[in-house]
């Protein structure tokens, strides 16, 4: 099997980004100067900001760093799924649970190939697009994927056999943002997840596993790729929407929007 990382196509780098600071980490991490996602960057490879000569480093999450030899191991998601499925089996609380047993590989893999660069991928190929033709292009195949997933769920709790596996952990990350980022700031807009009843059930089922709800903070979200991505949205404005995410009202506590003093990033 081979999880390739698809590069975004027309990517518009619009330098300087001297302020560009990544995700805000973890407050135990700031006493070793590791405030944003870019400090874990750089202390890992020093010189790997000048390394960009004044354009966006990249910063990105998720990431599995190595606290023995202090060095990054992956910055590539789906690699990193692979790799907490297998491989900390001796650490896991959970170690029998398999995200890709072997009967349901192929099926893992073949979802794997169109949810990747058109969904999970797909949003940003919209949203980086530098011209119209480009973006039209990303937002068809986009939506036929998300088509595709919606009537491949019909009747289906699970994207792949009767089981949770590695197709359900990565279609998630991006419906359970899609209403509240993508479909305005990568202009994804043709339907709000909302508006999909297959992939809204499935994306309020995995939410609903558990430790999952805990780890979805929109209003994070929101902040993070709305004031970040100067080269989308250059006035760092907040789109205001509905108090409560529509199609979870009832699951997540968050807000859309929450009115707080904006962070430095």
């Amino acid at each position: 099997m081979t999880w390739t990382t698809h590069i975004l196509e027309g990517l518009v780098v619009e330098p300087p980004f001297d302020g560009y600071m990544g995700w805000k980490m973890d407050p135990a991490t700031e006493p070793r100067g590791l405030s944003y996602t870019r400090d874990l960057y750089e202390h890992a490879s020093p010189g790997y900001i000048a390394s960009f000569n004044g354009g966006k480093p990249v910063c990105s999450v998720p990431l599995l760093f190595d606290e023995k030899t202090q060095k990054i191991v992956s910055n590539e998601s789906a690699e990193i799924i692979m790799m907490l499925n297998t491989e900390f089996n001796a650490f896991a609380t959970n170690p029998s649970l398999d995200l890709y047993p072997q009967a349901l590989r192929d099926g893992i893999d073949a979802v794997h190939s169109w949810v990747y660069p058109h969904i999970n991928d797909g949003v940003y190929r919209c949203g980086f697009a530098r011209s119209q033709e480009a973006y039209e292009t990303a937002l068809e195949a986009h939506w036929q994927a998300m088509d595709k997933a919606e009537a491949h769920l019909e009747g289906k709790a699970f994207l792949i056999g009767d089981t949770l596996t590695m197709a359900d952990v990565e279609l998630f990350p991006t419906l359970v943002r899609y209403d509240a980022v993508y479909y305005s700031h990568f202009k994804t807009a043709r339907n709000h997840l909302a508006e999909m009843p297959n992939l809204l059930r499935h994306t309020r089922m995995m939410v609903q596993l558990p430790g999952v709800k805990d780890t979805v903070n929109l209003s994070s979200i929101i902040q993070h790729y709305y004031l970040c991505q100067k080269c989308v949205n250059p006035t760092g404005v907040i789109p205001r929407g509905p108090q409560k995410p529509r199609g979870f009202e009832d699951l997540l506590e968050n807000e859309w929007c929450v009115k707080t003093e904006r962070p430095s990033l």
